[in-house]
C-alpha cells in the first residue's frame, strides 16, 4: 500500500516539474541552445516557449489541430510587460489555442516588432496566421480566435 502511495506521488511530481518554459537561442558562433533557464545577458534574441504538462489525450481536438495548421498562433512579450502578458496568456490556454510566446528585449526586436505592427511596438502583440493586433483586448483577441477558427469551448469536441 505504502509503495503505491509512494508511486501515485512521484507521478503526480513528475508532471508538475515538466510543466516550464523552454528557451532557444543562438549563441555568437551561430550554434542552436535549448534550455529551461534563461540564456546568458548577452544574448538579446531569444525565444521562450511555454509548456504544460500533457493531459491523459495528448491529442488536439481535430477543429483545434486544423486551426492552428492553418492560422498558427504567435504572441510576443517583453520582461516589463506584467500583467497584460499574462492575461493573454490565460485567455490563449483557456480557449485551448496552441501558441508560441517571442520574447521581445532588444532594440532590434523591437523594431522588428514595429515593422510587423505598422509601427506599434506595445506588449503583448498578438499574430493569428496573417492578422496581428498590438496590445491586449480580450474582445479583439477572442474575435481573431473566432475569425482563425478556434471553437470557443473545448465540451463535445472529439479527439
Amino acid at each position: 500500500m505504502r509503495f503505491h502511495v509512494f508511486l501515485m506521488l512521484f507521478c503526480l511530481s513528475a508532471s508538475v516539474l515538466a510543466e516550464g518554459t523552454t528557451y532557444h537561442w543562438k549563441d555568437e558562433r551561430g550554434i542552436d541552445h535549448y534550455s529551461d533557464r534563461p540564456p546568458p545577458q548577452s544574448i538579446e534574441n531569444a525565444e521562450a516557449r511555454r509548456f504544460a504538462a500533457p493531459s491523459a489525450d495528448r491529442t488536439l481536438p481535430y477543429l483545434i489541430r486544423k486551426a492552428a495548421a492553418d492560422f498558427p498562433v504567435s504572441m510576443y512579450v517583453a520582461d516589463t510587460c506584467g500583467q497584460p502578458c499574462a492575461d493573454g496568456r490565460a485567455l490563449l490556454s483557456a480557449r485551448g489555442a496552441p501558441f508560441t510566446e517571442i520574447r521581445v528585449a532588444s532594440p532590434e526586436e523591437v523594431a522588428a516588432l514595429r515593422a510587423r505592427f505598422d509601427g506599434n511596438g506595445i506588449v503583448p502583440a498578438i499574430q493569428i496566421g496573417r492578422t496581428s493586433f498590438s496590445g491586449f483586448s480580450a474582445e479583439r483577441w477572442q474575435q481573431m480566435l473566432d475569425e482563425a477558427g478556434y471553437p470557443k469551448d473545448q465540451r463535445g469536441l472529439s479527439r
